[in-house]
């Protein structure tokens, strides 16, 4: 098995879908934004992966490819501490607004739902 291919590759892959979460996140489209926690759980996953695979490399392959795997393991805490900060901060203004609801305007203006006149707000 050729354990620095193998490894690269998995790398790539997992690079691929921080990337593809990260693009996902600042769409603004609630759809990929919504796709955003399964990508970050996969490319968690991933690097599990490829953490355990590296544990029957040769230390040169792992020597290697610590620092890309470091990297990318920094990259996806950062973007889970956003993707998650922003969720607890909906689910507070939810409680805080209750049924009144929010939104908030192109400009970033919070409104209350049902005073704006906005046809772009995303609902809480």
């Amino acid at each position: 098995m050729n354990y620095a291919g193998d490894i690269g590759r998995r790398v790539e892959a997992v690079r691929c879908l921080v990337r593809e979460a990260g693009v996902a996140w600042s769409s603004g489209e609630p759809e990929s934004i919504a796709e955003t926690p399964e990508r970050l759980r996969l490319a968690v996953d991933s690097l599990d992966r490829v953490a355990q695979l590296l544990q029957t490399a040769s230390p040169i392959v792992r020597r290697d490819s610590q620092g890309q795997l470091h990297a990318l393991s920094v990259e996806v805490r950062h973007l889970s501490q956003l993707v998650e900060g922003a969720a607890a901060f909906h689910r507070a203004m939810e409680t805080r607004l209750g049924d009144k609801g929010s939104s908030y305007g192109l400009g970033g203006a919070a409104t209350s739902a049902h005073q704006t006149d906005c046809t772009h707000y995303v609902e809480v």
